[in-house]
């Protein structure tokens, strides 16, 4: 079974026009544990209770989420598609601490609609895709910007080459840091295969019509 992680403010709803068939995860739905890495090793339990041989895709925060959960039991998984996904910052981590806590007070005090546009309006979502935005703020929306910021998450570069499994690294054309981003955790990967999606910024699954074909 392919079991899909969204991305931040996103739903997993998100992958049923994309993977239909896929095992679609409420990232809000599952504990969100102290960190990424406690999130995962809770998650990975649930998943081999399910499924003796699953597959694995994530998406940006979804993405990180994913290289937790491939760390936390390296050979539960057949295979993996990490997409638009930061392996972790080398510097700078309380900036982005801060960074994201200021996102999520505009989220809690403003008016939903304003702040939703400016999310979209950065640089790295620099193409309209077929994401649909979410209706609202939802308090469980919190942990995207709290417990999984990636100001929170431990560098995962040099712990890359425990993955035993095949994973194919997917990174927009135009998304230039993601790019470089994706191209340097693949080459530390035992089994990295990276693939450039033409024409494509950060938000590949719903910029890319080939996407389902290649996942």
């Amino acid at each position: 079974m392919l079991w899909c992680l969204h991305g931040a403010l996103g739903s997993y709803r998100d992958w049923e026009a994309i993977l239909p068939k896929a095992r679609h995860v409420d990232l809000y739905a599952t504990d969100p544990g102290k960190d990424l890495a406690d999130w995962a090793r809770q998650w990975v339990t649930t998943v081999a209770e399910e499924d003796s041989h699953p597959t694995l895709l994530g998406y940006s925060m979804g993405g990180r989420l994913a290289l937790h959960a491939l760390l936390a039991a390296p050979t539960l998984w057949e295979s993996a598609t990490i997409v638009s996904a930061h392996p972790g910052l080398r510097s700078d981590c309380a900036k982005r601490r801060a960074h994201d806590e200021a996102w999520l007070v505009r989220f809690q005090q403003e008016t939903f609609e304003d702040v939703i546009t400016d999310w979209n309006a950065q640089s790295v979502f620099s193409k309209e895709s077929g994401l649909p935005n979410p209706k609202q703020f939802e308090p469980r929306m919190a942990r995207c910007f709290q417990e999984w910021s990636l100001g929170n998450q431990e560098p995962l570069w040099d712990r890359l080459g425990v993955i035993a499994c095949p994973v194919q690294w997917v990174c927009g054309e135009h998304d230039t840091k993601f790019s470089q981003l994706g191209r340097e955790a693949v080459a530390m990967l035992t089994q990295g295969t990276y693939i450039s999606a033409p024409r494509c910024g950060h938000r590949v699954p719903w910029e890319w019509s080939d996407f389902a074909s290649a996942v």
